[in-house]
């Protein structure tokens, strides 16, 4: 602690010092080590700068400096080989959806610290605050020869004020008591529980989950599920109060007592458990109190019990002569025991009363009731009950639905139509019932208003299904879709259509959505459990928002019955998930049409998750007009789609903007989506990916789309991939923008995958700045008319890796690769063949690309017999190797490595104007391994190639032009890289270009789309051009060959000088487009000039396009420097 000075003294009196302000120490890696120096802070190193209050920087941590905050790292997994340190002082722990775990998962609770059994955390100081929100505890195993290391197998708090807010904990074990968290002993400290879920923790004495000794405990909107002890399966309270407020307990089990809850006064005060709008379900003891166990005093208020079971008191038994139970407005349903009272044991000395209370079930002893029992308006099914001041009824008259979400955040016994509770109840009730509805209110709608008996009061009449409209902007509501306005909200409409047999649609009221609403979820997510249709009225006029509380909607019948849900027109913002799907989580068909889904989060498909989870029948999940922006996840920053065998995935006209998916020490795949499809078809189609991040100091695979398809059909046609990052400084970036593993078929057409950027971890080739693609298993893939254009790959492969295994084929046809560049090897393409698989690059253009080492423009590598890469009619020029200039990097416009009988074959392709910045001569191609084929090709250098020179007009005995050192490199004679017609950029050939009508054999097209082997140079015969385009001498293509001058003009003139003209034209007369002149504005002529050139004398020809109509002039002289051209 800091040392107070008389000076510290002196300023305070003055009131010129203010005291340190709390601390924000924030955890950024998921090594939990600490590593001294090595600027990353480890949670270990956080917690003891808290611990040491220290008020200036420490290590690699913020210095702690009071009641400090620590934030872990969103999303991410700390794996524990040891304990945490203890937490000393006041401390908050902000978890971020963050997952501490024990490595070891043994635990044999044998009463000896073995090795790699430990507790995760403590707070052993006493007298503490310990806040721990949003994060995960799992795994803690509190195993030990002392009493308290066997106690709070998660967390051990001595004497602490403990909150937990937004908790998860799960699979903790202890040999004692408080199974995942244990507080308390002496009498000081306290225990907030919120909105938390306990898991499959065991204890081996009480406590299963939560064990709280002379401490008040407040439990609210929490969930236990699944945990064990002797006493008190999932929660032991002793010595003090305790609340449990909307919560639910389920599948606990108990030994001894107390499936769900045991309770314990301290001698002879008057200690109360308070239970109030929450439910008791499928709990067990193998003793006493199925539900509760208790010795004090029990008051329950508008609660659920159903389907708990005992030896005696299958809901509730009272334990000892001092007992006591007050119970109003609630459930109970199907209790059972084995020997007595299956729903209520209170002996001959328990004080029960109860009122406006339901008990339903149970078998003859369904009660036992020795004692004085008071109350009225209770309804019950067996006599053994009727003590309570109640009408025997029978269960049918009840019309109980079954146990579920009728709204609110705990289940409920819905009335039906008819039941005799409604409006049974007289008067006393509370203002609400569990679900949070209103009551009292006129349910049987006879004008009198009187409380419904039980937890669930019906508010109005239903509207009659299948379809059901919306009416309310509010997600609080009775649990019935009403057909007045402000009756029927989303929730209530979504559980009526879930109670109805027939497929329903849900639409929303054009009066109350006419203008923009917000429905703020304030009840967890809405489950959707059959074939529903939600029409919203417009993504602008209905934003469904979760609050950051829960998902949205959750898709699953529970069975292998596939049902379909439809959802449009509407937007879901702020869900949040810990599972997959921050906004939607289907294991069902699921259509989505003109949605926005936005600001969402969870662990995998920050805004959708559709999974199968065990349903073995297939399903389909369309997405149309959709947008998906700012979503995070672990995986699939905005989508996790991997669906059933033989299912279909077809994304269209949507787009994926700015999600991030985030896993800095692990492995991640799909900044924007990771889609999976097996023994199915996957179609994605005019949609963009831009700005997505993918964050990874390990791999990191696709940062704008992964995608597999196992024995499947995956097609993306006229899609976008942009501005997205794979890996950061550090990760292992593969697939800057799109990641596509595949057996089956592949294609990839008039598509851009541009600007996209993978991190630097590694030197692999396999690491792609714009995409990566590798097919296998005898796969066959077509990518055409694409351009991979400007991405950066900060180790190697700029542009676009692609690679052939295991007897796969696979085509680049009519595309451009240009402008990437990497930090290694490979500025543009890398293609790799393997396993006898071939790979074809034709009609294609790899221009401007670099490499800080070899191969600017390309690598080709080709391993194994049988195995074939073929590059035919492209042109590689214009780039660069040894961008860097820092060394002596070879192949500045292509490397090729053959070996083991593979074969690389190059055809009627332009390989020449490429360069190297350092000391290399090899600028356009280096040759290693075995030789490789080539014909009716240009190469501009042969340093490097093998190749013996061959100038222009004497091609050697394979029909190539070769340049070199001693007869001079040859120039392609090729134009600007530019729109020459197609769908991508090319270099269209100058009119004196040695790729002219060279050789003959060529059939099809070239990149452009024109025919090949047109005739060029005027002289019938070897009429097949090198290259990717052919040349062409007509006047008018699309585009205007040649890049002719391009002016606006007023006043209906243009001035057009000598010497932008003469350098355009050959000297054979043949005539040119030299100028484009369109109007300044929309609604006025295009003037084309055509020029030819006869020696010095040029001719001029002016045409006018105006309404439509072409007027072509008369061919004119240009005399002087300039003219003036009028019309």
């Amino acid at each position: 602690m800091t040392r107070r000075t008389p000076l510290f003294l002196a300023l305070t009196s003055l009131g010129t010092w203010a005291p340190a302000q709390a601390a924000t120490i924030t955890v950024n890696t998921n090594n939990p080590a600490d590593n001294p120096g090595d600027g990353l802070c480890s949670l270990v190193e956080a917690i003891n700068n808290a611990n040491g209050d220290n008020e200036v920087s420490s290590g690699d941590c913020v210095g702690g400096t009071g009641a400090d905050t620590i934030q872990l790292p969103a999303a991410q997994t700390i794996t524990l080989t040891s304990a945490l340190p203890d937490l000393i002082g006041n401390v908050s722990i902000v978890g971020n959806q963050a997952r501490i775990e024990r490595a070891d998962t043994g635990c044999n609770l044998d009463g000896n610290p073995d090795a790699g059994e430990f507790r995760l955390l403590a707070a052993k100081v006493g007298d503490q605050t310990v806040t721990l929100s949003d994060f995960t505890l799992a795994n803690g195993c509190a195993d030990g020869s002392s009493s308290e290391s066997q106690r709070g197998g998660a967390f051990f708090g001595y004497d602490s004020y403990l909150t937990l807010q937004g908790m998860r904990f799960e699979g903790n074990r202890a040999g004692v008591n408080g199974g995942a968290v244990l507080v308390g002993v002496e009498n000081v400290g306290s225990v907030t529980i919120r909105q938390t879920t306990f898991e499959g923790n065991q204890a081996g004495l009480r406590g299963g989950a939560v064990f709280a000794s002379s401490v008040a405990t407040s439990i609210e909107d929490s969930v236990f599920t699944g945990n064990q002890a002797n006493v008190g399966g999932a929660f032991d309270q002793r010595y003090s109060n305790a609340t449990v407020t909307r919560s639910t307990f389920s599948g606990n089990a108990a030994t001894s007592d107390g499936g769900a809850i045991s309770f314990r006064r301290f001698g002879g005060l008057d200690h109360t458990l308070t239970l109030t709008d929450s439910t008791l379900s499928g709990n067990t003891a193998g003793l006493d109190g199925g539900g509760i166990n208790s010795r004090g005093t029990i008051s329950i208020q508008n609660s659920t019990l159903s389907g708990n079971s005992a030896g005696t008191g299958g809901a509730i038994n009272l334990a000892d002569a001092a007992s006591m139970l007050q119970m109003t407005d609630s459930t109970l349903v199907d209790n059972t025991a084995g020997g007595s009272a299956s729903h209520v044991f209170a002996a001959e000395n328990n004080q029960a009363t109860v009122y406006r209370t339901l008990l339903s079930g149970g078998g003859a002893s369904a009660c036992y009731l020795g004692g004085l029992q008071s109350g009225g308006d209770n309804l019950v099914t067996e006599a053994s009950c009727s003590a309570l001041g109640a009408t025997v009824v029978s269960a049918g008259a009840l019309q109980l639905g079954p146990l579920q979400d009728n709204g609110g955040p705990t289940q409920t016994f819905a009335l039906g139509v008819g039941s005799v509770a409604i409006d049974a109840g007289g008067s006393g009730c509370g203002a609400t019932d569990q679900r949070g509805s209103g009551r009292p209110a006129d349910g049987d709608d006879n004008g009198s208003v009187f409380c419904d008996v039980g937890a669930f009061e019906v508010g109005e009449t239903p509207s009659s299904g299948p379809n059901f409209v919306v009416n309310a902007t509010t997600d609080v509501g009775d649990g019935v879709c009403g057909a007045v306005a402000g009756q029927c909200t989303l929730r209530e409409a979504v559980l009526a259509a879930n109670s109805d047999a027939d497929a329903s649609i849900i639409t929303f009221d054009p009066g109350v959505f006419a203008s923009a609403q917000t429905v703020t979820l304030g009840q967890g997510q809405i489950p959707i459990t059959t074939s529903t249709t939600i029409t919203g009225p417009g993504r602008e006029l209905l934003t469904v928002d979760a609050n950051a509380a829960s998902r949205h909607f959750l898709i699953d019948n529970g069975s292998v019955d596939v049902i379909a849900a439809s959802l449009s027109d509407l937007s879901l913002v702020n869900g949040n998930a810990i599972e997959g799907g921050g906004a939607i989580r289907a294991e069902e068909s699921l259509t989505l049409s003109r949605v926005t889904l936005q600001n969402n989060r969870s662990s995998a498909g920050g805004a959708l998750s559709v999974i199968y989870s065990g349903q073995p029948n297939a399903f389909n999940v369309v997405i149309d007009d959709a947008l998906l922006s700012q979503n995070t996840a672990t995986y699939g920053g905005a989508m996790h789609a991997i669906p059933p065998e033989g299912s279909s995935i077809y994304i269209s006209n949507s787009q994926f903007l700015d999600n991030l998916a985030s896993r800095p020490g692990d492995p991640t795949f799909g900044g924007a989506a990771v889609l999976g499809i097996q023994y199915g078809s996957m179609r994605i189609e005019d949609s963009t990916f831009s700005g997505n991040v993918l964050n990874s100091g390990s791999s990191a695979k696709g940062g704008g789309l992964y995608l597999f398809g196992y024995d499947s059909g995956v097609t993306l046609q006229r899609v976008t991939v942009s501005g997205n990052s794979a890996g950061g400084s550090t990760g292992q970036g593969q697939g800057g923008g799109l990641y596509a593993g595949v057996s089956g078929s592949f294609s990839l057409t008039d598509s851009v995958i541009s600007g996209n950027t993978s991190g630097g971890g590694g030197s692999s080739l396999r690491r792609n700045g714009g995409a990566y693609v590798v097919l296998f298993n005898m796969a066959e893939g077509l990518i055409e008319r694409t351009t991979f254009s400007d991405n950066v790959a900060l180790a190697a492969t700029g542009g676009v890796g692609l690679i052939a295994l295991s007897g796969a084929s696979l085509t680049l046809d009519s595309s451009t690769v240009s402008g990437n560049s990497a930090g290694a090897n490979a500025g543009g393409l890398y293609a790799l063949a393997d396993e006898s698989s071939t790979l074809t690059v034709s009609n294609s253009t790899i221009s401007g690309n670099a490499a800080d080492r070899e191969a600017g423009g390309a690598m080709l590598a080709a391993f194994d017999p049988g195995t074939r890469i073929d590059m035919v009619g492209s042109t590689i020029t214009n780039n660069l190797a040894d961008a860097n200039a820092n060394g002596a990097d070879y192949g500045g416009g292509m490397v090729l490595f053959a070996s083991n009988s593979a074969v690389i074959s190059i055809g009627g392709t332009a390989i020449a104007g490429n360069a190297t910045g350092g000391s290399s001569t090899q600028t356009d191609i280096t040759a290693l391994g075995e030789p490789f084929l080539i014909g009716n090709s240009l190469i501009g250098n042969n340093d490097g190639s093998g190749l013996a020179e061959a100038p222009v007009g004497m091609p050697d005995g394979d029909n190539n032009l070769i340049g070199g050192a001693t007869n001079g490199l040859i120039d392609p004679g090729l134009g600007i890289l530019t729109d020459h017609g197609g769908s991508t950029f090319t270099h269209r050939p100058i009119d004196s270009s040695p790729l002219i009508d060279h050789y003959t054999g060529c059939t099809g097209t070239d990149q452009i789309g024109q025919a090949r082997g047109l005739d060029g140079d005027g002289t019938p015969g070897d009429d097949c051009d090198i290259g990717a385009v052919e040349f062409d001498a007509r006047i008018f293509r699309d585009g205007f060959e040649n890049v002719p001058l391009v002016k606006r003009f007023d006043a209906r003139q243009a001035l057009l000088s000598r010497d932008e003209v003469l350098d355009r034209l050959p000297t054979n007369g043949q005539a040119r487009v030299v100028l484009r002149a369109p109007g300044a504005s929309p609604d006025q002529s295009l003037v084309i000039v055509h020029a030819r050139r006869f020696g010095d004398r040029i001719e001029l020809q002016l045409n006018r396009l105006e309404q439509g109509v072409w007027m072509q002039g008369k061919w004119q002289p240009f005399t002087g420097e300039s003219s003036r051209l009028r019309w």
